[in-house]
């Protein structure tokens, strides 16, 4: 029973330590916040903060909400749809809560 024990600690201890030996081949160690934040980019407001703004700008129902980086900025795209089945899009700058643009889809 004990070599069994020990057999299963073993394993994951090498699973725990081979695991961090990847992490740290991709530069994405814990212990680097610098490097981590390059990777997921904290945000000021949420999607369901954007989709408050976004339905200011334009009066209809949601169809697609998504977070994207488009020319250097990261925005909540929402996508709209009105009751004259016109579709819009609405970008809302993460950090700021600011619309970026306001843009009729041609469809």
């Amino acid at each position: 029973m004990r070599k069994t024990a020990i057999g299963k600690w073993a394993g994951i201890w090498l699973a725990v330590l081979g695991g961090g030996m990847s992490i740290q081949a991709t530069g994405h160690a814990f212990d680097q916040p610098e490097k981590l934040s390059a990777v997921i980019e904290p945000t000021d407001i949420t999607k369901e903060d954007a989709i408050r703004i976004a339905l200011q700008q334009v009066k209809g129902r949601v169809v697609h909400g998504e977070l994207e980086k488009d020319e250097g900025i990261l925005a909540y795209e929402i996508i709209i749809l009105t009751e004259q089945n016109q579709v819009f899009e609405v970008d809302i700058d993460v950090k700021t809560g600011k619309v970026i643009k306001v843009e009729a889809e041609n469809l």
